[in-house]
């Protein structure tokens, strides 16, 4: 039997499970959470659990390059003001990467400055969320980004009742025109 080939035995089993509607598991996404502050990085980490998610974590700009290159996320929760390199030059030095060019950044900032998210959108984020930050809307905008939970009944968070992002202060339009306007 090290030749290779299946034995009958795990062919059965294979058919058995088919024939029950048995999938295996989806293979896991990976998100790469980067921020200087341990306390909200472990927040994040709690937040953000889900069956279907593997969390890798990075606590600077050089360690994250290391560890999107040894991980390979699906996405990337970024913030701006880290130590050793700050969040947009990470996020400029992802884009020149053919292997991590495609992956989803969200732009995590406590800076006011509308600037910094200008800059984000330009370079192709898929969200940008100002601290503090709603933890439903966080977790909705994620786990989209990872596209999880899109086979359940239920939403998983529900988003602001007023049309607003609760987690940058932005409505909605407004946000889609800083996207259409960085392109």
């Amino acid at each position: 039997m090290g030749d290779g080939s299946v034995s009958e035995e795990a062919t059965k089993a294979v058919v058995r499970r088919a024939r029950q509607g048995h999938r295996d598991p989806a293979p896991a996404r990976r998100l790469l959470i980067v921020d200087d502050e341990p306390d909200l990085t472990l927040a994040l980490q709690m937040l953000l659990q889900h069956p279907d998610l593997e969390i890798h974590i990075a606590a600077d700009g050089v360690e994250a390059l290391e560890r999107a290159h040894e991980t390979r996320p699906d996405a990337i929760l970024l913030d701006y003001m880290l130590p050793a390199m700050d969040g947009l030059e990470v996020f400029r030095r992802l884009r020149l990467d053919s292997a991590l060019r495609s992956t989803r950044v969200i732009m995590l900032s406590a800076s006011a400055q509308p600037s910094t998210f200008r800059t984000a959108m330009a370079l192709g984020a898929h969200d940008c969320i100002r601290k503090p930050f709603s933890s439903g809307s966080l977790r909705q905008i994620v786990h989209d980004a990872l596209a999880l939970g899109r086979t359940e009944a239920r939403p998983l968070a529900s988003a602001g009742q007023d049309g607003a992002s609760a987690t940058d202060g932005m409505p909605v339009l407004k946000r889609r025109r800083l996207r259409a306007s960085a392109r």
